[in-house]
Formats: C-alpha cells, structure tokens, sequence
C-alpha cells in the first residue's frame, strides 16, 4: 500500500455498471430496458437503463444518487473484435461535470453522484490497501479464496473437455493450493503475537 492509495476511497463496495456482465445477461440490443441493483454500505442503488444503437451505440441510464430529482447520464458503447470471433463490447467513460474522458472501460462506478472509471473517480482496490504480511490480509485471503471456490463449484457442469480439466476446475484447483500456502502462515502463535493477545 502506498501513501497515495490510503488516502483513495475503494472501488471493491461501490456499485458499479459492468459491460461483460451485461452483455452475459444479453441486454446489448437495441431498444433493450432493464434495471441494476446492487448494495453499497447497506444502502440499495437502482439504475435503470435504456439501450440505444442506431448511429451512436449508447446505454442511456437514470437514477438516485440521494436528491429529490433522478440523475441521467449517456454512456457510449463501443466494441473490440474477439480472437475467436464475435464482439465484445466496452463503455467509454463519459468522465465527471462535463469533462469527457473516453477512456474503454469494463466497469463505471457510481460515486459522487455520477458513474465514471476508477481513474477519474480516483478510486483504488481493497487488494492495494492489504499488507500482504498481515495475518489479518491472510485470513480474509483464505476466506475470499474459499467463497470463490464454493462459487465455482456451484457451477460446475463439467469437469473435461476433449480430456484435459476445465479452466474452472483449473481455477478451483488453483484457489485450493493457494488456501493451502496461506495456511502455513496462518498459525495460533503468529495470530496471537500479531493482534497483541496474550501467549
């Protein structure tokens, strides 16, 4: 962690507009409605969205940032050839008060009222605040890594494909080994003597 980064909020609890997880629900089409809820700091966002792509491929969205009034913004939407075919499409950030920023995003976060990327919100990830020597980072490694694998498994369909393990199952296995290392750092002693608990 860096002294520029503790004083930048965090990305991680904010809501936030993802194109790939729109474009997994298949809203990307013309004329296509629809609503985005998420939770941030026990307090419910809903933005609801329009989805324009005649000359201008455009996501028009609106919500309530806390004022009396809703808050509208126009969010364009480009896209990138994938290597084996298909689209995939981005936002371009439509930037803070007026300022344009046009920088190709996955994610625009909701904050201060308006969505824009981590840049111009000068936001930063939880992961950049951790000190990766903390037997308190360790835990919440551990536990990240467990909910992730639980996750994973859930929705897994298949183990093989054309003999050889799954990228998920390679994801799971992964999550596992790494539980497994952080665990080694993870002793009653370390934990005792690092939070100031008596031995």
């Amino acid at each position: 962690m860096t002294r520029s980064d503790a004083r930048k909020p965090e990305s991680d609890p904010l809501p936030y507009l993802s194109s790939i997880e729109l474009n997994r629900d298949g809203v990307f089409k013309n004329g296509v409605s629809g609503t985005v809820t998420s939770v941030s700091y026990f307090k419910e966002y809903v933005t609801h969205f329009s989805i324009w792509l005649y000359s201008e491929p455009c996501m028009k969205v609106w919500f309530n940032a806390g004022g009396e009034a809703d808050t509208e913004q126009t969010i364009v939407i480009t896209y990138s050839e994938c290597h084996f075919g298909g689209y995939r499409p981005w936002f371009l950030c439509p930037g803070l008060r007026g300022h344009y920023c046009k920088q190709r995003v996955g994610k625009l976060y909701l904050y201060s009222g308006e969505y824009a990327c981590r840049r111009c919100h000068n936001l930063t990830y939880k992961s950049r605040m951790r000190n990766p020597r903390s037997i308190i980072t360790s835990l919440g490694s551990l536990m990240d890594n467990q909910t992730k694998a639980a996750n994973l498994m859930a929705h897994l369909r298949t183990v093989s494909y054309a003999g050889l393990p799954t990228k998920k199952l390679l994801k799971i296995y992964k999550l596992i080994g790494d539980n497994e290392k952080l665990s080694t750092n993870v002793s009653p002693e370390r934990m005792r003597k690092e939070l100031g608990m008596k031995t």
